[in-house]
């Protein structure tokens, strides 16, 4: 049986949780700021979110090389 990797679950939630809660706070900041501020926010966040999940993508090809290593 192999070990589950919660390292990259975590980070993969975590960049998830970003681009949600960015996106939100994009919108909700963006009505008092401008359209322009909006655009800028959720791009951040979508890409902080998404530079995340690619991590946690590959801590979890990682772990399952490291893993084949063992056998």
């Amino acid at each position: 049986m192999q070990p589950t990797n919660s390292t990259g679950s975590i980070v993969k939630k975590i960049g998830i949780a970003i681009m949600v809660i960015g996106i939100a706070g994009a919108i909700t900041l963006g009505q008092s700021e401008g359209w322009l501020s909006t655009v800028v926010y959720s791009i951040v966040s979508l890409v902080t979110g998404s530079i995340l999940i690619s991590l946690a993508e590959i801590i979890k090809l990682l772990q399952e090389i490291a893993n084949k290593g063992k056998e």
